[in-house]
């Protein structure tokens, strides 16, 4: 009766229309929050729960406000690691609600906003020296085998920075923020209440 696509499969919108309705839930990292409100509100009116989705969205919203007025002591980055490798993401970007909603500074200004990040390395991270390094373990969230986050991250460079020697490194969950991208109600208000609770401690 009913096709949703969203994210990865949204190119196939055109040929999977023609199969039966099809809708696009693509999430617009730049806007999240309207997005999943959109979202949301779409859902709530095919599957007869507009009162529900309404109650649902209002609590993500005064969750929202609740946390976003504080700010973190210092800069921070989001660094994804795949395959021994790395990349950050920052502001607008897919894992930018770091820093557009819980307001947390970037320690870069001008990193890429592409479904990929832009890669760094050890020494990036180093110069920039953040505060805060917010870490997603694609491997882990994909159930890939290779070298984790963790031990990836333990180097001499890293253990030069502020972030590892005030132990601000917070390893994401990599399913909230790799594979649901924080897009539904649940996986949204885990991963706001992740960071906020990391930096609050």
């Amino acid at each position: 009766d009913l096709i949703i696509v969203a994210g990865r499969s949204a190119p196939k919108y055109k040929n999977l229309s023609r199969i039966a309705p099809t809708i696009d839930l693509t999430v617009d990292p730049a806007n999240l929050l309207d997005s999943v409100r959109k979202n949301v509100q779409i859902l709530g009116e095919i599957f007869n729960k507009s009162e529900l989705a309404q109650k649902k969205m209002d609590e993500i919203d005064g969750y929202v406000a609740s946390v976003s007025n504080f700010k973190s002591d210092g800069s921070g980055l989001i660094v994804l690691t795949t395959g021994g490798k790395m990349s950050a993401y920052g502001p607008g970007s897919r894992f930018g609600m770091v820093h557009d909603i819980l307001g947390v500074e970037p320690v870069a200004k001008d990193l890429s906003t592409s479904n990929h990040g832009q890669a760094i390395s050890f020494e990036f991270i180093f110069k920039n020296d953040p505060d805060w390094l917010f870490v997603i373990d694609r491997d882990a969230a994909i159930e890939m085998q290779g070298e984790s986050a963790k031990r990836l991250l333990d180097n001499s460079l890293i253990h030069k920075t502020k972030a590892w020697n005030n132990n601000n490194i917070v390893y994401l969950n990599p399913s909230d923020w790799y594979l649901l991208g924080s897009a539904g109600l649940n996986s949204l208000q885990n991963s706001i209440n992740e960071v906020a609770n990391a930096i609050r401690q």
